[in-house]
């Protein structure tokens, strides 16, 4: 945590609060490197970007980034600013904080995560937002609720299930990882897309009358070619078997194979 000295003292309330209102001219006309990450003397003890973040003032948090604001700075409570953003349910607050490194897993005094925040008040896109960068649903906070028991809807409860999982599989598709994907892969999830990019683990499927039901697993196929097809027997069910192939991502120029079609 980073605090202002004697010399970035000069004019801090001013600062803050111009970070707080969006005043952009006052703000540049203020900031310097040395009070960028200035903590307010009383209240919460905010920092400019946590005041920005929190009252949703896209351009502020741009500049304050540009001039190295810290994104893990806490404040009074322990709350860094992707907590005030996700619980006022700022998506492109939450998107810049999370693109200049945010832990998107941060916890506060309370072990509250961002997602906490932004689930228990029902922000809907900024969870899944969140979920897309890696936030998991299932750590507790000090009370042993995970953020899928502070979601105040069914619906929000079973969204935060589907995509974490569904986030899962997509990872374990990267990585080839045969055990992370018999893990996480269910029926369920098969045609899961990222929801930002698209983005799915799922090539294709089809029926062979003599295997089953076989699943093609990657994660994309940017100019790729696949090469050492991995088959797993994954589970059966009465009268088939499902099979799962996961193939790892090499690339190779000019060369096909014929997946590749």
């Amino acid at each position: 945590m980073i605090f202002c000295n004697h010399l970035g003292e000069y004019k801090k309330d001013e600062l803050l609060e111009a970070a707080r209102s969006g005043n952009e001219e006052k703000l540049m006309a203020l900031l310097t490197p040395l009070n960028v990450n200035c903590h307010a003397s009383d209240g919460r003890k905010s920092t400019p970007l946590h005041l920005a973040a929190g009252y949703n003032r896209v351009r502020i948090v741009q500049l304050l980034l540009q001039h190295g604001a810290d994104v893990h700075a806490k404040d009074k409570g322990g709350l860094v600013p992707l907590h005030n953003a996700c619980s006022y349910g700022h998506y492109e607050v939450t998107e810049l904080l999370l693109k200049h490194g945010a832990c998107v897993n941060a916890m506060d005094l309370w072990q509250f995560t961002p997602l906490h925040e932004a689930a228990s008040k029902n922000r809907v896109e900024v969870c899944s937002l969140l979920l897309s960068h890696g936030a998991d649903p299932t750590l507790v906070n000090c009370h042993g609720k995970s953020a899928v028991d502070m979601a105040p809807t069914p619906e929000l409860r079973e969204r935060l299930t589907y995509e974490f999982k569904g986030h899962s599989l997509l990872q374990a598709a990267r990585e080839a990882d045969l055990a992370k994907v018999k893990k996480t892969l269910a029926l369920e999830i098969i045609n899961f897309k990222q929801p930002q990019s698209h983005e799915t683990a799922l090539v294709r499927f089809y029926i062979n009358p003599f295997l089953g039901l076989i699943i093609i697993v990657q994660a994309q196929n940017n100019g790729f070619h696949f090469r050492n097809f991995k088959l797993l027997l994954l589970f059966e069910m009465p009268g088939t078997c499902i099979l799962v192939l996961v193939v790892p991502i090499f690339k190779f120029g000019s060369e096909h194979d014929p997946f590749c079609r």
